[in-house]
């Protein structure tokens, strides 16, 4: 329903995203609800809340995750954008969990730490989605992130914008965005080139999912990524 608030515009593609976002949330609280009395969901970059695919118009991540069947008992969303913030600001406060979510109007590498160490406060099951639309979060962030415990990671992001990175020389800002081992003398773009295995090696309580999309009919446009650090 267009509530006269503002809409981030949207492929088709953004639909199988929404999906697989309220699938994992919906099967994580569902299991656990009866074994976690805390359990937080955090979107770094949750935009203004709503969605217009054509003449469609869908929930975004935030909103999905506030109507979930089982929702989380914690939310923490973030939006940069300020007339989007403010969208997504009257959007929650429509709904029956607006007194358990936290609003944040910050870049994302810069509230992660204080996000962070609010969940590290608590005794709880973690989830964060990170969507950049770009390649504008750096590594220190989803490193941030994956040293909260029991945290699961949810990462999408456009490889054609890494390729586009790629092609104009921009080797600093694909490093700054998948990071850099140590001994890695490719840096971030030897890990897209050659493989995913290494995403989540900085830590050994971290292990990857990796779910290819078949977002316009090329797997490579896309890409979500499942982490679970279970310490």
């Amino acid at each position: 329903m267009d509530d006269g608030l503002d809409m981030r515009p949207s492929h088709g593609n953004a639909l199988l995203k929404f999906a697989a976002v309220r699938r994992y949330i919906e099967i994580s609280n569902t299991a656990m609800q009866g074994k976690w009395i805390r359990r937080n969901y955090v979107d770094l970059q949750a935009g203004p809340g709503k969605n217009r695919i054509g003449r469609r118009i869908v929930f975004g991540t935030p909103l999905i995750a506030l109507t979930a069947n089982f929702p989380a008992t914690g939310f923490y969303f973030n939006e940069l954008d300020k007339s989007n913030f403010d969208a997504l600001s009257k959007r929650v406060n429509a709904s029956d969990l607006k007194n358990t979510t936290h609003l944040f109007n910050d870049d994302a590498n810069d509230i992660v730490t204080t996000v962070c160490r609010d969940l590290e406060r608590q005794s709880g099951l973690n989830i964060a989605f990170v969507d950049p639309e770009g390649l504008e979060i750096e590594w220190s962030t989803i490193e941030r992130l994956a040293r909260v415990k029991r945290m699961d990671l949810i990462i999408n992001f456009s490889t054609s914008g890494i390729r586009r990175a790629e092609g104009a020389g921009y080797y600093e800002v694909i490093d700054a965005f998948l990071g850099r081992m140590n001994g890695d003398q490719y840096g971030g773009l030897h890990r897209v080139k050659f493989g995913c295995r290494i995403w989540f090696s900085f830590t050994g309580n971290a292990w990857l999912y990796w779910l290819p999309n078949n977002y316009q009919k090329c797997w490579r446009v896309f890409k979500l990524y499942f982490s679970q650090n279970l310490t």
